[in-house]
């Protein structure tokens, strides 16, 4: 399934596509979220966190916010808090985590249009790429794309 948030229509549009045909978008920077972490938890708590995960991703990369909550105002202090935890768990270099840390450093690079940020994201995902991490292997295959993006970005700014 795909999620696409048409802010022109003030609508969200659901799309159900073959996983195959979905395989070029998980390539390119998707979020991936271990169904354990739902199971973990209530099934209200599952659906409120994938709830609010959803909104949280549109709010933070749209124009024209949902209005359902601020959610984008919320973001930088929920990525620094994730960015904490994961630094404390990242010490004895688990590729896994050093991927995750990398992602939201990009995620916060974008967002601070921060070159700094961006880099240490880069030694990150190749650190993790190197310790056979599939999804950062991935990530450094479209990493001129996301540094295009943040250029544009920052001289759009």
């Amino acid at each position: 399934m795909v999620l696409h948030y048409d802010e022109e229509n003030d609508q969200i549009v659901f799309f159900s596509v073959p996983a195959s045909e979905a395989l070029a978008l998980r390539k390119n920077n998707g979020s991936e979220i271990p169904l354990s972490e739902f199971r973990a938890v209530s099934p209200d708590e599952a659906e409120r966190r994938v709830g609010e995960g959803v909104f949280h991703m549109f709010d933070s990369f749209a124009e024209r916010k949902t209005g359902i909550r601020d959610y984008a105002g919320n973001f930088e202090k929920d990525i620094e808090a994730m960015i904490a935890e994961l630094e404390a768990q990242s010490t004895d270099g688990d590729g896994q985590i050093l991927s995750d840390l990398s992602v939201l450093y990009r995620d916060l690079a974008m967002r601070r249009k921060s070159w700094d940020l961006m880099k240490k994201s880069e030694v990150l995902t190749r650190t993790a790429a190197a310790a056979g991490v599939e999804s950062a292997v991935h990530a450094l295959e479209n990493w001129e794309l996301l540094e295009n993006a943040l250029k544009r970005r920052i001289d759009g700014a």
